[in-house]
């Protein structure tokens, strides 16, 4: 229970502030846009049914809501344990954010997705890749959940120099 109370209090430290707010909001609106352009959602309704289309929809939002907190909270951990100046912790935020963005966006790496064959993989799943998403979500709510309980403790011990 006493965990729920910290939990609950990373949260209000980092959302009462208006910058991670407004980052979170705009990072959201930006995933959910992004998926929302990519997607052929006519195609998905007539291949695989209506259902099928709605409870992607409902996996895509919750998985670009979970990360856009992971990422304010990454970020605001970062800034709240950085001993460097802003402009230098804001610049590798950004490049860290990016690479991961790139390395982990299938649309940016369906070429080696595809020399390694994992597009034709995911049609052997029986919901057709639904299951990552569940996977993708249940690892999320795992990963927020350990990043709100520890928000204010840096495990890394500091150098001797």
């Amino acid at each position: 229970m006493i965990f729920l109370k910290s939990i609950f209090l990373n949260f209000k430290l980092v959302f009462f502030n208006w910058k991670y707010t407004l980052f979170f909001i705009l990072l959201n609106i930006g995933i959910i846009y992004f998926f929302t352009t990519q997607t052929a959602d006519e195609l998905i309704k007539v291949n695989y049914g209506v259902f099928y289309y709605n409870i992607m929809w409902t996996f895509q939002i919750l998985i670009s809501v979970l990360f856009s907190l992971f990422v304010v909270l990454s970020v605001f951990k970062l800034y709240y344990f950085s001993n460097s100046s802003v402009t230098q912790s804001g610049i590798g935020s950004f490049g860290s954010m990016l690479g991961v963005l790139v390395a982990g966006c299938p649309a940016c790496s369906i070429t080696i997705a595809s020399y390694l064959g994992l597009a034709t993989m995911i049609s052997f799943f029986p919901y057709d890749g639904l299951e990552l998403k569940l996977i993708s979500i249940i690892i999320l709510l795992i990963v927020n959940f350990y990043l709100l309980k520890n928000l204010q403790v840096c495990k890394i011990k500091k150098s001797k120099k």
